[in-house]
Order: C-alpha cells, then structure tokens, then sequence
C-alpha cells in the first residue's frame, strides 16, 4: 500500500510530460493561436507531435499522451498570458 506521500506513475508521467512540452516549445516561437488550435483539435500539427514525443519519452499511452498535452499547452499558455 502507498503512503500518502508517494507519487503515482500517471502523476509522474504527467509532470514530465509537461516539462518536456515546456522544454521543446522554449525559445520557439509559438504564437498564442498556434497553441488554442493544438488545444483544440489532436489533429493540429502541433498537438500530434507533441503527442508523439510524450508518448515516447514517459510511455504514455494515446488518450494520456493527449491530457498531457493540454495541460501542458495550458500551462505555456498561461505564462504567455501572463507575459503580456
């Protein structure tokens, strides 16, 4: 049994996803549209190839390769918002 200060597979997963997308987007100019568009729509160049490379880099499978994206995309467009 886990203690409650343990970290779950999903949970680490998730937080290296989302440090990869912030990693791989750092210093690409990224417009804020680019990002609603890869939120939008899985199909979004931008969305499948990040999905590609958090599925490979945390072995996530398709459907939490996607969550990880948007909260990924999430995060870097908050700190774009807040930026402004």
């Amino acid at each position: 049994m886990q203690n409650s200060s343990s970290i779950s597979l999903q949970d680490l997963q998730e937080q290296l996803g989302c440090q990869l997308i912030a990693d791989l987007l750092q210093g690409i100019p990224v417009a804020k549209a680019e990002l609603e568009a890869a939120l939008r729509d899985e199909r979004h160049p931008l969305a499948i190839n990040l999905q590609t490379a958090v599925s490979l880099a945390v072995a996530a499978d398709r459907k939490l390769s996607r969550r990880i994206v948007i909260k990924g995309l999430k995060a870097l467009k908050e700190d774009k918002c807040q930026d402004l």
